[in-house]
């Protein structure tokens, strides 16, 4: 049976979509508050037929044969799982999501021999992961024929489907829940009043008419008449996305049919409910909102722009809504592309936005509570994705005794959320005055937004914002207020050390400064390149490449080849295993100095505690001068941090090492550091457990979400411990995707495991079998559980995904205690019952005969029958595997076996083990070394809290005038520099001004010997 999740999932990309010009769809403002007449313009006639498109070249299956002539679209699209052509029209009106509607007709001249022909129209469409479906589905089932005709055709209309995506996701609600289809079936009275035989000589009409449904605009309802017949609606979760490429078009799948007309009005916010009529048009190369109907933009010779939006003396304002928008503010916006976004120049470009504003005039107060304001959005992506900063007048209280103040706001929404933004305030003084021009700047550095305002040389408001890593526009914003504002200039601010971001060969973003541009690079070879010697009188700071880390524990390992060419006086290279923020993080290497080569570890730790005693964060550096060891022009440098331990290692030997306080949690990102030189650096890796990563166990490959998860006892028997510990990172909490798989012969089997739960941990705990595994986007698992959030029955489980998308989840009761029993213990959210008995051995039996998989425990509880209705999709070429799987419990598995099909399957019942399994994790012995010139104990406390920030801060040091001095190692030299100066490296660990020990002494021996216990 062909459906319309069937149709979803061969969904291909489109060819390049060739932008339709019509100056007939250019909307004219409207000069007062109506809403302005709809347009309808005959989409047939207005177009060519290269003006259209389909998926033909990219689909694997017979996408069908489609025409555009003068009688209208004809259609063949036998044996089609998919096909479609689109026209661009919306793209050119501005994109008026507002209010619009759509209306084709088509007659259908043969339908194929199959269960489910389809035929409609395509309202809304971007690309393959963003699209909206009308489509009528018939069915030779003789309970959906309910006319002579109908029974003449052999076919009757059995129900029509609302359905689609947004981001690759259904995102479509009924009136009661989100489903993936809103359907109107065939039973209801409205559909088998407007419902015409198949081949109908008069044809079928479908009109749907789209408006937005929401005051904060996130959701546009469907309304769908059929043959003038309005059956019903569905609400789609659309986040007004501003595209440029929005088509509407027609769809089909097993017909033969003519499509003889088809026509768009735009509403051009025609919306029944004023309210919600917001809609988006283009002039001056700036897209921007009309409210009701109403162009308040206004536009000058130079750029600039006047935005007329103030409210009257009744108190209220034709130019704006009379409801909330986001962050309750009734708001023009109007935003362009910004040219330095996903550039060269990094990837997320570091640019600067600024323009000159000022009020036009301010309301008399009549006693109500008043806020306007004006500004500029340094980041645009959509109406559920922005960053704007404006300056805002609130004026409340009694009318002749009210207060004012002024302020810089900064606020916004990220992904429809505002929880990672918020609203930051800058308070200004009461002798503001928003009727005169002010020069509102924002700075724009990885992450990082920086409002400045009228030239200061300090921000008002700083801010790191997760999740605007993607750029696409810059604009204005302006609510209740007319304001005038001069061109927005914008302009990369690249510079030496400014942190930018690129990509690297493996597609992966790395975070980087330099002494210039081009100071870091990726080649084809694999290598990294750096280029960072100082030359004449110029001095700088430490030059850095981050990458994120998804290492799962706190054992690390950073390696490299490294070639190096070093500059003249001092230089070093520094790897990084741990860094948390700019306050906590270890980098560890060699140091070049005229007098030999020293190992040095810096590091600051910024506690819990030192924030409460109101302690600063200080920057602690040790080293040893090396003797006896000498570097070739290529070595290998590696940094390991276990545990607490921080070790150098030259060429496989461990050269220095250090306890140190204060590291323990899971490392974010791990980098390298240099100093005066350049380098080319292969085979940069960084060790540890990361999530998903193959680990062999005996002959089980394993994944999961900590170290040493998977071990083999001397019985032979396959241990996981994947409860759950503080130290897990945020993303792998509860990932789900902890198992041990072998290779399986894929044919029919049946899989045999003997398993326990030994240890749980919280509150929805999984045990159970990988059924069948191909990849990441291609498995099936079933489980049994005990604890739940959202019930306290046990169940068996099977789910899985096939082809990347979900398959519909079955369960079962599980049985493992019997309902209503008086719990024994409760606490941190388990509740265990007297019976409760996974703990107890149990055996999971799985059959598989074909796309049939059944399942059971013990023989027949929780038994489950499922078939993946859609087949399991080919492994040629593929290994097949099935296995083990946990989640937040700890296990032991005594038996497991896969039996082909006919043969006998042998259980044995197992005993306890011999041996408990150990858990040895790995530990670093660091030797004796002699501290060179510090003395202080490594412990983040006794750090000096002045001085220069890194190597070359100080001026007027010359590294190559002054060999064997480091630059910038004497405190006292810059005694201006204090922690928390912006340096323009906000966002790495480099942002900081923090100090270096400088307490020069003689050296002292310092010996350490650690060694973690093993854990059971």
């Amino acid at each position: 049976m062909k459906n319309a999740s069937k149709i979803r999932k061969t969904l291909i990309s489109l060819l390049a979509v060739i932008a339709l010009m019509c100056s007939a769809l250019v909307a004219v403002p409207a000069a007062s508050a109506d809403l302005v007449s709809p347009q309808t313009v005959d989409i047939l006639s207005a177009t060519q037929a290269d003006q259209w498109f389909h998926n033909e070249a990219e689909v694997e299956s017979n996408p069908g044969t489609w025409a555009v002539t003068a009688q209208g679209v004809t259609a063949d699209t036998y044996g089609c799982a998919y096909a479609m052509e689109g026209a661009t029209y919306l793209s050119e009106a501005g994109v008026a999501y507002g209010a619009y509607e759509m209306e084709a007709s088509f007659v259908i001249n043969q339908l194929n021999s199959v269960e489910n022909p389809m035929i409609g129209v395509i309202p809304w469409y971007i690309d393959n992961e963003n699209f909206v479906f009308v489509q009528l589905k018939f069915s030779y089932s003789d309970q959906y024929k309910t006319t002579d005709a109908e029974r003449a055709d052999g076919y009757g209309l059995q129900e029509i489907i609302v359905s689609g995506r947004l981001g690759g996701e259904a995102k479509f609600n009924s009136l009661t829940t989100q489903q993936e289809n809103t359907v109107f079936g065939s039973d209801n009275v409205n559909v088998v009043t407007a419902k015409r035989n198949p081949l109908s000589a008069e044809g079928h009409t479908v009109k749907v008419t789209v408006e937005n449904s929401s005051s904060a605009g996130n959701f546009l309802q469907y309304t769908v008449y059929y043959n003038g017949v309005q059956i019903g609606y569905a609400q789609a979760y659309y986040n007004n996305r501003i595209v440029k490429n929005n088509a509407v078009g027609f769809m089909g799948q097993d017909v033969k049919a003519t499509f003889t007309s088809a026509t768009v009005t735009d509403g051009y916010a025609t919306n029944k409910k004023p309210i919600m009529a917001r809609d988006w048009t283009e002039k001056q190369g700036y897209t921007y909102r009309v409210l009701n109907g109403v162009d308040t933009w206004q536009f000058d010779a130079n750029g600039g722009v006047a935005v007329k939006a103030a409210k009257n003396e009744e108190g209220t304002s034709e130019f704006t809504v009379s409801g909330s928008n986001l962050g309750s503010y009734n708001t023009n916006r109007g935003f362009t592309v910004n040219e330095l976004a996903a550039t060269a120049e990094g990837v997320p470009q570091n640019y600067e936005v600024s323009a000159t504003f000022k009020a036009e005039g301010i309301e008399e107060y009549t006693g109500k509570k008043y806020v306007f304001g004006y500004g500029i959005m340094p980041w645009y992506v959509d109406d559920q994705s922005f960053i704007s900063a404006t300056i805002r007048r609130t004026e409340e209280g009694r009318k002749g005794f009210s207060t004012v103040k002024y302020e810089v706001v900064l606020y916004g929404w990220v992904e429809n959320s505002n929880l990672k933004v918020g609203t930051t305030v800058y308070a200004l003084p009461d002798t503001f005055d928003p009727m005169a021009e002010h020069t509102l700047t924002v700075q724009k550095k990885s992450i990082g937004f920086y409002v400045y305002l009228d030239g200061g040389a300090e921000p008002v408001i700083s801010k790191r914002i997760v999740g605007t890593d993607q750029n696409a526009y810059y604009g204005y914003e302006g609510y209740n207020v007319n304001f005038s504002a001069s061109a927005i200039s914008c302009k990369s601010i690249y510079g030496a050390y400014d942190e930018v971001s690129m990509l690297g060969q493996d597609g992966n973003i790395w975070k980087n400064a330099g002494k210039a541009l081009d100071a870091w690079s990726f080649e084809q070879n694999g290598a990294i390149t750096l280029s960072a010697k100082e030359e004449g009188n110029a001095l700088g700071k430490r030059s850095y490449l981050l990458g994120a880390s998804d290492i799962s524990e706190n054992n690390v390992t950073v390696s490299a080849n490294v070639t190096a060419e070093l500059g003249e006086g001092f230089s070093e290279l520094l790897l990084a295993p741990y860094i948390l923020d700019e306050s906590n993080f270890v980098r560890a290497g060699i140091a070049w100095k005229a007098d030999g080569l020293y190992a040095r570890i810096y590091a600051s730790t910024f506690t819990d505690e030192d924030d409460f005693e109101g302690r600063g964060v200080t920057y602690t550096l040790k080293e040893s001068k090396l003797s006896g060891v000498t570097l070739e022009e290529t070595f290998t440098l590696t940094v390991k941090k276990i545990g607490l331990n921080v070790g150098v290692e030259v060429n496989g030997t461990l050269v220095y090492g250090l306890e140190i306080a204060d590291i323990n949690e899971v490392t974010v990102d791990y980098g390298v550091y240099a100093y005066n030189m350049n380098a080319t650096i292969n085979s940069l890796t960084t060790d540890g457990y990361k999530k998903y990563t193959k680990v062999t166990v005996g002959d089980w490959m394993t994944s999961g979400i900590k170290n040493n998860q998977w071990s083999i006892n001397s019985d032979g028997w396959l241990i996981s411990d994947a409860t759950y510990t503080e130290d897990m990172t945020p993303s792998n909490l509860d990932d789900d995707k902890s198992w041990a798989l072998r290779e399986n012969p894929n044919a029919d089997y049946t899989i045999t495991a003997t398993m326990r739960v030994t240890a749980e941990s919280r509150a929805e705990d999984r045990v159970g079998l990988v059924l069948w595994y191909v990849d990441q986007e291609n498995y099936l698992i079933f489980y049994m559980d005990r604890w739940r959030a959202d019930s306290a029955v046990p169940r068996t489980t099977l789910t899985g995904l096939i082809n990347g998308e979900y398959l519909p989840t079955r369960y079962n009761h599980g049985g493992w205690f019997p309902e209503g029993d008086d719990p024994i213990e409760s606490a941190g959210g388990l509740t265990r019952t007297q019976l409760s008995q996974l703990d107890q051995f149990h055996t999971i039996t799985v059959t598989k005969k074909g796309n049939r998989f059944t399942c059971a425990v013990d023989g027949s509880i929780g038994k489950l029958t499922y078939d993946v209705a859609a087949g399991l999709p080919s492994t040629a070429g593929k290994t097949v595997y099935s296995g083990i799987y946990a989640l937040n419990d700890a296990i032991e598995v005594s038996q497991y076996a896969v039996t082909p099909d006919g043969e006998e399957v042998v259980l044995t019942t197992p005993n306890d083990p011999s041996e408990a399994t150990n858990f040895v994790e790995e530990s670093l012995e660091l030797g004796t070394y002699t501290d060179a010139g510090y003395t202080d104990e490594f412990d983040g406390v006794k750090s000096s809290d002045a001085g220069a920030d890194e190597p070359g801060e100080n001026p007027g040091e010359n590294p190559g005038e002054n060999p064997g001095v480091e630059p910038g190692e004497n405190p006292g030299e810059n005694p201006g520099d204090k922690p928390g100066k912006d340096d323009g490296n906000s966002g790495s660990a480099a942002g900081i001004i923090i100090a270096i020990v400088a307490v020069l002494v003689a050296g002292a021996a310092v010996a350490v010997i650690i060694k973690k216990k093993n854990k059971k």
